[in-house]
């Protein structure tokens, strides 16, 4: 994989503070369609700039590489078979990011984690069981909190889902808290919230006066999650610059990018997407 920056247009001070909501714009509108276009924004001209790599691995495994080497794996699920790289093929992380209990979320978290040694960021009740499945560190940490890791600041934020971890053997569900969101504040002021499952829900409005990312991953597949209008008014909410839709590349969803695209351009919402294949990053 090459390297590429990871770049935005600012909306706050300082990547991992707190926002001041009178500097926030309002969601994004225009009178034009939504672009879909390839062409770079200020936020993907920066991306490239500070050297970082933003990547997309299929269903809603995210991996973000910093230019000093970082590397952090968010919902872990590469043993899908949608999935370009393997556990074999990790050399190095800093850090296992989690968003909710369900097994193809957790994925191969223990199995990197053993390989790594990177410590897995989730809340506590996936903490707990994670615990209890050979994962030596878990950190303390739940939603509406900020964890310093590898010298990175991580957010917790809500989602509107469920959240079970299942017990392959006995095919029991464990309680698995209240699902999770995260922003993830890379170095150069750069801030990339990955929605993990959730619907849409009017608190988004709260992460853009708090954080002000300006990348997204939102899930648009439907079904087990918001689909494409719901994923473009989280878009609008959100005021998101770049949005990167994920969740969507199982045969039961019904959700496809090119529904979310054009319900942006519906909504009149101007936030650039950027359809990746597995494996590809922002560019």
């Amino acid at each position: 994989m090459g390297a590429t920056t990871f770049a935005l247009g600012c909306r706050s001070s300082k990547s991992g503070e707190i926002v001041d909501r009178d500097s926030v714009p309002p969601p994004n509108r225009r009178s034009d369609e939504a672009s879909t276009s390839r062409a770079p924004t200020d936020v993907v001209r920066r991306v490239r700039a500070l050297g970082h790599e933003v990547i997309w691995l299929g269903f809603s495994t995210v991996m973000l590489k910093l230019s000093d080497g970082r590397c952090l794996l968010i919902d872990p699920w590469l043993s899908f078979s949608g999935c370009p790289i393997k556990v074999d093929d990790i050399e190095r992380l800093d850090a296992i990011l989690i968003s909710h209990g369900h097994w193809q979320h957790v994925g191969d978290a223990a199995l990197l984690h053993k390989k790594t040694n990177a410590p897995v960021i989730a809340v506590e009740e996936v903490s707990a069981w994670l615990r209890g499945h050979g994962v030596t560190a878990a950190p303390k940490v739940n939603l509406g909190g900020t964890i310093d890791v590898a010298g990175l600041r991580i957010s917790l934020t809500k989602a509107s889902h469920s959240s079970g971890l299942l017990e392959s053997e006995s095919g029991y569900i464990s309680y698995g808290g209240d699902p999770a969101g995260f922003v993830v504040h890379l170095p150069g002021d750069v801030r990339v919230y990955h929605a993990g499952d959730t619907d849409v829900f009017s608190d988004m409005v709260l992460i853009r006066q708090r954080f002000a990312p300006q990348i997204g991953f939102l899930p648009v597949g439907d079904v087990t999650t918001m689909g494409p209008e719901g994923a473009a008014m989280a878009a609008e909410l959100l005021g998101l610059e770049v949005a990167i839709p994920m969740h969507y590349d199982l045969p039961e969803f019904t959700g496809t990018p090119e529904a979310f695209c054009q319900c942006l351009r519906t909504r009149k919402v101007d936030t650039h997407v950027r359809i990746l294949s597995p494996g590809e990053m922002l560019s």
